[in-house]
């Protein structure tokens, strides 16, 4: 069970990037359901353990592994789904319905940090339950898989906010 609650933190941990890309979106589809359902989109894509599901004939994950990772991941998404919803309601948008004002973005992040906080938290247990759970050579391919992710993640390759002109 202990392993089951650190796999899970893990997760959360690698999904917290994606729920900061997910604060990013365009302000046309601030505060509607479009955008709610394109942030859970995102988050669930991005999920560390989705990564290692995905990839689980290259990490030669047991039958009994993946059934851990998939418990962990339920687990994770309980603990994060409350906070995902406290952040959607902290992004609001700006008082006239447009692009939020300085004042409001920073009104934002101060709301946003400790959600952010509790996230990553949950995350960094989620990662450290679902690395118990690894042999020493499933170990380096999940940190390869990982550090590849966070590569495609990094502005102007692969799902970062694009090249700056």
């Amino acid at each position: 069970m202990r392993q089951i609650h650190r796999l899970l933190l893990a997760a959360a941990l690698l999904a917290l990037p994606a729920a900061a890309q997910a604060q990013q979106t365009p302000p046309a589809n601030r505060g509607g359901r479009m955008m709610q359902d394109q942030m859970q989109g995102r988050m669930q894509l991005q999920s560390p353990i989705q990564i290692f599901l995905d990839n689980k004939a290259q990490l030669r994950l047991t039958a009994e592994q993946v059934t851990q990772l998939e418990a962990i991941g339920a687990e994770l998404e309980a603990r994060n789904k409350p906070l995902r919803e406290k952040m959607l309601e902290a992004r609001g948008g700006a008082a006239d319905g447009g692009r939020p004002s300085r004042e409001e973005r920073a009104e934002m992040r101060q709301k946003l940090a400790p959600i952010m906080q509790e996230m990553q938290k949950n995350n960094a247990a989620a990662r450290d339950q679902i690395m118990d759970l690894l042999n020493a050579e499933q170990k380096k391919v999940a940190r390869d898989l990982l550090e590849a992710r966070r590569q495609d993640r990094r502005p102007g390759q692969g799902q970062g906010r694009g090249p700056r002109h």
